[in-house]
């Protein structure tokens, strides 16, 4: 910066000499960064404000209007730098090219990534996207060390030895793009969008950690996808994935629209094969889940699940995932019969296909409990759990986020059964790993905050779990919306806690918004509903009005009789409570047994 601001005769060193302005100073690092700090460009910058006489902020401004015009412009003092940026550059470019073509070709490519932490592994992975003359070198450690001196030796290209990758000054992308016909932008362009897609892992949460250091280039080379209006198959599945990490990172709207995008990619796609959208239909689903737009996650659910089983040959595995996604929606709407089929199929299909120390074993582990837990098998739900969070915590780690989705189920079934310090504890592991992964505004946090705040309750520190609740009902209001099934249940602590503390007349307000949710979402006959049943009769109870908390608890108890069955623990505390006027907690006395065993070597 000092250079740039003593070759526009701005700073002097010289005793007496005026000092920068704060404006100056802020213009010229600025443009510092703009400029990337390339010597000559800075050169050029200072001439012409000497030159010409005018600031800094007016040549930034001018630099942004006509930036190629400025970098074309040669210096009217011939001693420094007679050549403007663009005639330097565009010699070295020329050079190169026929130095080592294929080492210019290089450059080409460059030129349309992100122009830093280009992996060096990227261009292996991607080398058959890359044309006869550029693959040989992806696929030839000694041949990119030729290349990438020839580049060096001409200030072209930058390469880090330990992270493995390579950065290209902007200005010198500037140069080469304007250099190239429509043709080859189009050809190169292309070509980048297909080596950063064979680069890119899946963005779900298995591949979380993985996947942000490539982010920059994957939001590059979606903005050629749209530049270019692509219909490839790269195209498609790079923005599929972006859409799904999106999903993970708790960008819903952002998610949605890459998704969408993707599908219709995908779609336009010639001679696209019923398959092609089934991963796109398998992401929309799950997003719609997340939204609480349950009939739309099935019908997504159920398209994914035909076309796979459509695939010749069918594939047990892409099945086993579709089964287990429908088994999912099948049990967020309260169908626990069918949703069971369906988890313990795809259970078998993904033992059979992966072995048993996998986390998508894992995952439909989790999903078998929670369709347990919803009927009341505690002690199943245990074992299940337990089995997932032992495979994820061997398989990706203790602190990796999966794994933290285990610990906060675990956390979750421990405070529904009464095991509130046992809740905390695993609450407790989780959110560290969530925080740092998602951030503290993650519906994930929200959620964990939620648990916490029950866990609290239950060992009766109620200012604590105020506190806790509140905040991951603010939080889950702000993000998720007023309407959202996961507000229901924020809204249902809350109401417990201030029940508990016998300030009824603030909890019956927030239990009634939070039964008239879940009647909206899911419909007066959904699981949850009892939920918010039996706790709003118990304040209703708590006020005196006896005959509507009869109502209310014989309307709960119906409810989980025809989907959870009778012997579900919280039916023996809604029929106790309409025969003695008062609802006890749970005791634990509940069948615990699965109707159908699990097979001995998936428990722990």
């Amino acid at each position: 910066m000092l250079f740039l601001l003593q070759r526009g005769r701005i700073a002097d060193s010289s005793p007496g000499a005026a000092v920068p302005s704060s404006a100056e100073i802020d213009a010229a690092r600025t443009l510092v960064d703009r400029l990337g700090g390339m010597p000559v460009a800075l050169d050029q910058a200072g001439a012409y404000v000497e030159e010409t006489g005018c600031s800094l902020q007016t040549y930034l401004d001018r630099f942004h209007a006509q930036q190629h015009a400025l970098l074309a412009r040669r210096g009217r003092a011939p001693a420094h730098h007679p050549d403007s940026v663009d005639a330097t550059l565009s010699l070295a470019y020329r050079h190169v090219s026929t130095m080592n073509p294929a080492a210019a070709e290089l450059l080409c490519l460059c030129a349309f990534l992100y122009p830093d932490l280009i992996s060096e592994e990227m261009l292996a992975s991607g080398a058959t996207a890359l044309g006869p003359t550029l693959a040989p070198i992806g696929l030839d450690a000694l041949r990119l060390d030729e290349a990438l001196a020839d580049l060096a030796s001409l200030s072209l290209i930058r390469r880090d030895r330990r992270s493995h990758a390579l950065s290209v000054h902007r200005l010198v992308q500037d140069v080469v793009r304007s250099g190239l016909s429509a043709e080859q932008h189009q050809l190169w362009a292309t070509r980048a969008v297909a080596i950063v897609e064979h680069s890119l892992p899946d963005g779900d949460a298995y591949h979380f950690t993985s996947f942000p250091r490539l982010l920059p280039q994957a939001m590059a080379a979606i903005t050629l996808i749209n530049a270019w209006e692509m219909r490839t198959a790269e195209a498609a599945r790079l923005t599929e994935q972006v859409g799904a990490y999106h999903h993970v990172t708790g960008d819903y709207s952002g998610s949605r629209r890459l998704l969408l995008q993707s599908l219709q990619l995908r779609k336009r796609l010639a001679n696209c094969e019923q398959s092609d959208t089934a991963p796109t239909y398998t992401y929309l689903a799950e997003l719609a889940l997340s939204l609480g737009q349950y009939a739309r996650a099935e019908v997504l659910a159920t398209a994914a699940l035909v076309h796979r089983r459509a695939e010749v040959p069918p594939l047990d595995l892409r099945i086993a995932d579709s089964m287990n996604l429908l088994g999912r929606v099948h049990t967020e709407r309260g169908r626990y019969a069918p949703a069971e089929t369906l988890v313990r199929d795809a259970l078998e299909l993904h033992v059979r296909a992966l072995g048993e120390w996998h986390p998508r074993v894992a995952e439909t582990l989790s999903q078998l409990a929670e369709i347990a837990f919803m009927r009341g098998r505690y002690r199943d739900t245990e074992v299940l759990l337990a089995r997932a969070l032992a495979i994820n915590e061997r398989v990706l780690g203790p602190k990796h986020l999966v794994t933290a989705y285990s610990l906060e189920a675990l956390g979750t079934l421990y405070r529904y059964w009464g095991r509130d310090a046992e809740a905390e504890t695993q609450f407790h592991r989780a959110l560290p790993i969530l925080v740092r992964s998602l951030g503290s505004a993650h519906p994930m946090v929200m959620t964990v905050l939620n648990g916490l705040a029950r866990a609290k309750l239950g060992q009766g520190q109620f200012s604590a779990a105020e506190v806790l609740a509140r905040r991951a009902l603010q939080m889950r209001e702000a993000a998720l919306g007023p309407d959202h099934p996961k507000l229901a249940y924020s809204l249902q602590s809350l109401s417990e806690i201030l029940l508990a503390q016998g300030r009824v007349l603030e909890a019956e307000p927030i239990a009634r918004r939070g039964l008239a949710i879940r009647d909206r979402i899911h419909g007066e006959r959904h699981p949850t509903v009892s939920i918010s049943l039996e706790i709003l009769a118990r304040i209703r109870e708590r006020m005196g009005d006896i005959a509507e908390a009869e109502t209310l608890y014989r309307r709960a108890l119906v409810i989980l009789e025809n989907t959870a069955g009778p012997t579900h623990r919280a039916c023996s505390s809604c029929a106790g409570a309409t025969k003695t006027r008062w609802c006890p907690q749970a005791d634990g006395n509940l069948s615990d047994t699965c109707p159908t065993p699990l097979p001995q070597h998936l428990l722990p």
